[in-house]
């Protein structure tokens, strides 16, 4: 038997404001091997370089290149702390 902890959820925006309404968010765990901080959520050009190195950082921004560069300027990204699973990667662009 499991409990969910409310206080977990990522979509809950009151908890983590990062994960906002109309938008599309991707998330992922970081890397064991990378820090789990809680970084800003900024525009792909004013990430700080520790984000854009970060391994699911690169392997997104490689996907984006094939397709075309210039859909990371729709792109926020940054990293959040879960309270009971670490840090994640998150990648989010507005819906509107």
């Amino acid at each position: 038997m499991c409990e969910v902890d409310p206080d977990a959820d990522l979509m809950k925006e009151t908890k983590f404001p990062d994960t906002v309404n109309d938008s599309i968010s991707f998330i992922t765990k970081l890397d064991p091997s990378e820090s789990e901080v809680s970084d800003p959520i900024v525009e792909w050009g004013d990430a700080e370089d520790h984000i854009r190195t970060l391994s699911a950082a690169i392997k997104l921004a490689s996907a984006v290149d094939d397709v075309s560069p210039d859909l990371k300027s729709y792109l926020s990204i940054g990293t959040m702390k879960h309270p009971s699973n670490g840090g994640y990667f998150l990648a989010r662009t507005s819906i509107h």
